[in-house]
């Protein structure tokens, strides 16, 4: 589930490296905000790099608190922005922060492996 969510990140910012989304001419039709024409470029580098930064920062402990943290915020202003949300847009901000725990409980690989070899060893009939 974990690389699903990060997949779907990575290729979400992917799929936005072109022309018309990075013109913002999208996120004008869609956001209902009254915003000069100039930010709207702005705003769609902003989502790509927030999407490729998700896809990335919440495999790296250090950053999960703060991955999580930009995740719920930009769901969050997906869903009061847009223009009429839609009921599936608004499940898969749902679904989307809501995985987000699963990163957050998640050992570090070296803590995981510890606690194998641990039980490994206490299982071990050479004892």
């Amino acid at each position: 589930m974990l690389t699903q969510v990060t997949v779907l990140y990575l290729f979400a910012g992917l799929s936005k490296i072109n022309p018309v989304f990075l013109s913002g001419r999208p996120l004008q039709g869609w956001l209902w905000l009254d915003l000069p024409d100039w930010i709207f470029p702005a705003l769609s580098v902003a989502t790509i790099l927030t999407e490729l930064f998700l896809a990335f920062a919440l495999w790296v402990p250090k950053l999960r608190v703060l991955a999580v943290l930009v995740g719920v915020a930009f769901h969050a202003s997906i869903v009061l922005g847009i223009t009429g949300p839609t009921v599936s847009l608004v499940a898969f901000a749902a679904a989307s922060v809501s995985s987000y725990w699963l990163f957050l409980a998640r050992p570090s690989l070296s803590a995981a492996l510890d606690t194998s070899a641990a039980r490994a060893e206490s299982r071990s009939p050479l004892r």
